[in-house]
């Protein structure tokens, strides 16, 4: 069942799956209907979950599951791994590499920000180049809950995980 994102509870599971490119404004529409009926049927152990997703950024497909009333179980969450394969099929896209990074570029001839990506393994040499500097914004898609998806997803890639590789 879906829900509206301000009803979800602050503890409600989060899943972020990040496209490989830049995703068309067709495939966002395309996308965001899937998964609108994938998310009203979407059930564990034969229980409706509560639910939002969405498409951010024409990069992220986010899936939220407010557990106080359902919990999403190991076939629940197989089942919604199915579905974003299946997306990735429909849609000739890329949404299970884990090794790529978000991060939010300022283009200072046009005084506007973007989001680029890199792998994991390129940050160090961005950073070297003076691409990529502390206060670089990065998307952190391992956030476990909403409360941490509304005020960690991006941070400086300083202070995150991320910053290993640099």
């Amino acid at each position: 069942m879906l829900v509206e994102y301000k009803q979800l509870d602050p503890a409600s599971r989060v899943w972020i799956y990040q496209s490989t490119h830049l995703l068309t404004d067709e495939q966002v529409e395309a996308i965001r209907l899937d998964l609108a009926d994938f998310l009203e049927q979407w059930t564990a152990h034969n229980r409706q979950l509560y639910t939002w997703g969405d498409v951010l950024y024409h990069r992220f497909v986010v899936i939220m599951a407010d557990e106080r009333y359902a919990g999403a179980s190991g076939c629940s969450i197989d089942k919604s791994v199915h579905f974003l394969e299946q997306l990735e099929r429909k849609y000739h896209i890329s949404l299970m590499e884990r090794n790529q990074v978000a991060y939010l570029f300022h283009n200072e001839k046009t005084d506007r920000d973007s989001i680029k990506t890199c792998r994991l393994d390129e940050l160090k040499t961005l950073m070297g180049q003076g691409m990529l500097g502390p206060d670089t914004m990065v998307f952190d898609n391992l956030v476990k809950s909403k409360e941490q998806f509304d005020t960690e997803w991006q941070k400086p890639v300083t202070v995150s995980w991320h910053r290993k590789f640099i």
